[in-house]
């Protein structure tokens, strides 16, 4: 950040990658954060509208939390299926956050407090990304047919409408992206016991964000590419 880049050439660098949105995300993620460092909203400002402009809201939408952009006490929320980019969408946009939280939570135990573990996260007044929440308790149980334990999934909904937290859901879009599921090599052995399930989470992730949008939740769903998948109610 001590280097004086010529902004309009980086700009037009990032702008430069047509339809790849993952790597028109990724590079402009640092540029937002090296105008940040440099103070300079204005190009903040542009570079977001021409990312719009070229049709990439949801990358231009997600960008806009980041940096000087980020409001105090914003809570945000990842989910989807193993594999599907949720730890590398999380890496990238805390480049950007300031005195921010990153909270992962893995498979929960039978003595597991939702409460006190989860909610306590959404009321917080300090900026927090979570990894993982209730819903993936609630996603796995039904599609692993085992007893789920949530027992106040209402109030942990409210929750989230109540301290305005953003949900993004992940999930695979097409053929090529589920095939991309079953191939990513650096899946874990843990994660590679639910490649039998890995259409069934698919969906039923899908199926819930309908019904948290439903619920007035703040969500959105994504493809493994950051392209906005339209939740219709």
């Amino acid at each position: 950040c001590k280097d004086n880049l010529d902004i309009e050439r980086e700009m037009q660098k990032v702008m430069s990658h047509g339809k790849d949105e993952l790597t028109l995300f990724y590079e402009a993620a640092f540029l937002m954060k090296y105008l940040s460092v440099k103070g300079d909203a204005d190009s903040q400002i542009k570079l977001l509208q021409m990312i719009h402009d070229a049709g990439f809201e949801m990358v231009s939408d997600i960008l806009s939390l980041n940096g000087s952009f980020v409001k105090h006490g914003m809570k945000i929320l990842i989910e989807g299926p193993d594999r599907v980019g949720k730890s590398t969408l999380i890496d990238v946009m805390k480049v950007g956050f300031k005195k921010t939280n990153v909270l992962h939570f893995g498979a929960p135990s039978e003595n597991f407090d939702f409460d006190s573990n989860y909610r306590i996260h959404f009321e917080s007044d300090v900026n927090q990304i979570l990894d993982r929440s209730f819903v993936s308790e609630i996603v796995y149980s039904k599609v692993l047919g085992r007893e789920c334990r949530v027992k106040n999934a209402d109030e942990l909904i409210d929750s989230l409408i109540k301290n305005d937290v953003l949900v993004f859901i992940m999930v695979a879009a097409t053929d090529e992206q589920m095939e991309m599921l079953h191939n990513r090599m650096v899946a874990s052995e843990e994660d590679k016991r639910f490649d039998g399930y890995i259409c069934e989470l698919n969906s039923c992730y899908v199926d819930y964000a309908r019904e948290l949008k439903a619920r007035k939740v703040n969500v959105r769903l994504l493809d493994m590419t950051l392209k906005e998948i339209p939740l219709e109610v």
